[in-house]
């Protein structure tokens, strides 16, 4: 992923707005709820010391590219159904998203935190690292819900 790689993520259930997605930007940096402003623009990998020192990896996230990684997680998210709260703007994550990401997490029996951690991420794409396995993201019911899930709280 941190090379831009693309992948297309299928098999989102009965009743899914579409069949696939072309993602290849998840993980690719670090995913926070901040405003795009406030995140860096460049990631640079470095090893040794100088002067021996080599560049392993440069990405770019400035112009047309910024804010895509969450663009993709709010493109899953929608396409397995968690559209609520609407998100104005899709490529900066926000109390929105984080909201969107606590109902996730809460039916798919997950951590309940609204960050994109490891866990998230991997359920997203319908893995389990841990077990190394595929395991499908549950689309969104109301009915799976607790009586009284408030996504718009931090737990």
């Amino acid at each position: 992923f941190g090379f831009d790689q693309r992948f297309k993520l299928q098999n989102f259930g009965k009743g899914a707005s579409v069949s696939s997605l072309d993602v290849g930007r998840l993980g690719a940096r670090r995913l926070l709820e901040t405003p795009s402003a406030s995140l860096a623009v460049k990631s640079v990998g470095k090893f040794g010391e100088a002067p021996n020192q080599e560049t392993i990896w440069e990405l770019d996230f400035s112009g047309d590219k910024l804010g895509v990684d969450v663009q993709d997680a709010v493109s899953i998210l929608d396409a397995l159904g968690y559209n609520t709260p609407a998100i104005p703007n899709p490529k900066e994550f926000g109390a929105p998203l984080a909201a969107r990401l606590r109902t996730f997490q809460q039916i798919n029996e997950l951590p309940v935190t609204g960050k994109l951690d490891n866990a998230t991420l991997n359920r997203l794409m319908h893995m389990d690292y841990d077990a190394k396995n595929l395991k499908r993201a549950k689309r969104y019911k109301a009915e799976l819900l607790p009586q009284g899930f408030d996504a718009s709280k931090n737990p």
